[in-house]
């Protein structure tokens, strides 16, 4: 375990081996560069997001989805709608004979807009 002292200003610091002063400073450097690893900042005593265990976080978001007045408002909203078809549909080239895979596809309007533009599937 390091040994800390304070300074006179106040500040404390840690005294390590010089090894482990390296090894401690390639760490810093690494996580700087590449984040942290998962278990890292798992462990790294960070809360949750979410109460896993509260219904009103864990379905609020799909629930809003189970009822069919948000797909009508979507597809009502002309900008929303237009921008998705006018982007594929402008982009024909990158849907000519592909397959696409719309997951949460709800009412389908994106796959209608991706066949029109060409896809196979």
């Amino acid at each position: 375990m390091p040994k800390q002292k304070k300074h006179k200003s106040g500040e404390t610091y840690r005294w390590v081996a010089k090894d482990a002063a390296e090894e401690e400073k390639q760490q810093r450097k690494r996580v700087k560069e590449e984040g942290p690893s998962l278990e890292e900042f798992q462990s790294s005593g960070w809360p949750p997001t979410l109460d896993e265990s509260s219904t009103s976080n864990k379905d609020y978001y799909f629930n809003s989805y189970a009822h069919f007045g948000i797909h009508e408002d979507m597809l009502k909203d002309q900008v929303r709608t237009g921008s998705y078809m006018k982007a594929i549909l402008g982009s024909r080239h990158l849907f000519q004979g592909k397959t696409v895979l719309d997951v949460g596809s709800g009412t389908g309007i994106l796959c209608l807009f991706a066949a029109k533009a060409g896809a196979k599937r």
